[in-house]
């Protein structure tokens, strides 16, 4: 696959989704809807952050790549943006559910934060050794 296909492919995963999650906020009753209701909530939230932060950070990336001149493989940037957006989403996620279940306070952000920090570094580590 080429990579303007894979970014065309991932911009349009990323706009369905943003749709998705829209039209769950708007047209479903977290009331009534029960456990079903939040799972798709979250679901398709987690699908657009993903997506969208995956496209951030290769667009962060290819214009640093290009600033400093570096000559290299836009594909070799798609496996870090993806994990890091993992880790950023699920950031958000854990923290919005925190907040929902009124349990979120700076610690409990700052060890989410640090939890995430620690399992990139692990896996850089790993993969530098």
């Amino acid at each position: 696959m080429k990579f303007s296909h894979f970014l065309a492919v991932l911009g349009i995963v990323s706009t369905m989704s943003w749709l998705a999650w829209l039209t769950v906020v708007l047209y479903i009753n977290p009331q009534t809807s029960g456990a079903i209701g939040l799972a798709v909530f979250y679901l398709a939230l987690m699908i657009a952050l993903v997506s969208s932060f995956t496209l951030l950070g290769l667009g962060v990336r290819l214009v640093l790549a290009r600033l400093r001149q570096h000559s290299s493989m836009a594909f070799q940037y798609i496996t870090p943006a993806i994990r890091q957006a993992v880790w950023f989403t699920v950031s958000v996620v854990v923290s919005l559910a925190l907040l929902a279940n009124q349990l979120f306070t700076w610690w409990s952000a700052m060890v989410l934060v640090l939890g995430l920090v620690a399992v990139e570094a692990l896996y850089l580590t790993k993969q530098a050794a």
